[in-house]
């Protein structure tokens, strides 16, 4: 039954290619059907692959919008703390932010116990190399020149502009579309993890702030570089004698400042950054007492929260005698 199907099954019913496929010499009748047959299912095949990377294009297309918004998203986030850029030769840049790093606890014998902090400066290297140039493994992509995005001053640079480099593979033949959108998204995906390094940095780093609010229940100034004191350019001179602190006649007992410890002297020269304190206790039995916590720290913020939660006890039985 099946011969008999291929063998009188109907010329108009075959792509013309195949219907006007001529007998070789020398072929039965039933071995012609089955050369007709078997580039049908060639064609065939042939269409189905040809849908199969229509379908690859349209979904690696789809994907690469998606990535380059939530990149787009992430890098306005976090070039604004960029303070040095990366360039043809170091792909390097670094990242600045302001944040409360430590938190001090002292008391000297006749004062209340003080928290206080400072607004440091943190710095940090990331590698912008998948930013600002293309990987080696991306055989394909390196054979095009890609764009480069502009500054607010219409100047270009170094920064590739992935979004117009997407786009214009659009003009590209179907045949290296696909192979190259497949290279440009394995690309973006990288460019997203050292994305999300530099916003994870930045988020932890100002993570100590919101944790210092909830833990005193204080409203905090944002820390900012005005808050920072500057040092000196010259050696530290004493603001009493004059004398550099290093200098061997620098008089010890005569310029010792009763609330610094362990030998820190005042600098005529140097400003002080700004103290903000976030809390103070008293009643609290007589004695001297100092120690930091570094809330960037797990360890240490555990530290601190039991180091509150003992002197809020202390305090409250206190009232209580």
């Amino acid at each position: 039954f099946i011969r008999f199907l291929i063998l009188t099954t109907s010329t108009k019913l075959f792509p013309q290619s195949i219907s006007d496929m001529q007998k070789s010499k020398g072929d039965t009748e039933y071995e012609h059907a089955l050369k007709r047959r078997k580039l049908l299912v060639s064609e065939l095949e042939g269409k189905q692959n040809a849908s199969r990377v229509e379908t690859s294009i349209e979904s690696n297309m789809r994907a690469i919008r998606a990535i380059l918004t939530t990149n787009k998203e992430i890098w306005d986030r976090c070039k604004g703390s960029m303070t040095v850029q990366p360039s043809a030769t170091d792909k390097c840049a670094i990242f600045t932010c302001y944040v409360y790093k430590f938190v001090k606890v002292s008391k000297d014998t006749d004062e209340e116990l003080q928290v206080t902090t400072k607004t440091l400066r943190a710095e940090k290297t990331f590698d912008l190399s998948l930013l600002v140039g293309l990987s080696d493994e991306s055989c394909l992509l390196r054979k095009f020149s890609p764009p480069f995005l502009k500054d607010d001053s219409d100047k270009e640079t170094v920064f590739i502009d992935y979004e117009k480099f997407f786009e214009n593979s659009s003009i590209l033949h179907e045949s290296v579309m696909g192979p190259f959108l497949v290279e440009l998204k394995s690309h973006l995906e990288g460019v997203q993890v050292c994305l999300g390094e530099i916003d994870s940095w930045l988020i932890n780093s100002h993570d100590t702030f919101q944790f210092l609010e909830n833990l005193f229940k204080i409203t905090l100034e944002t820390p900012a570089p005005e808050h920072i004191g500057e040092k000196c350019n010259t050696a530290c001179t004493c603001s009493r004698c004059h004398y550099p602190h290093d200098n061997n006649y620098h008089k010890h007992d005569r310029c010792r400042y009763p609330s610094d410890k362990g030998g820190k002297f005042k600098c005529k020269k140097c400003k002080p950054g700004k103290v903000v304190v976030l809390g103070s206790f008293d009643s609290l039995p007589q004695g001297m007492f100092e120690t930091e916590f570094d809330v960037t720290n797990d360890l240490d913020r555990r530290r601190l929260l039991n180091f509150v939660a003992f002197i809020l006890l202390k305090q409250s039985r206190l009232c209580f005698r």
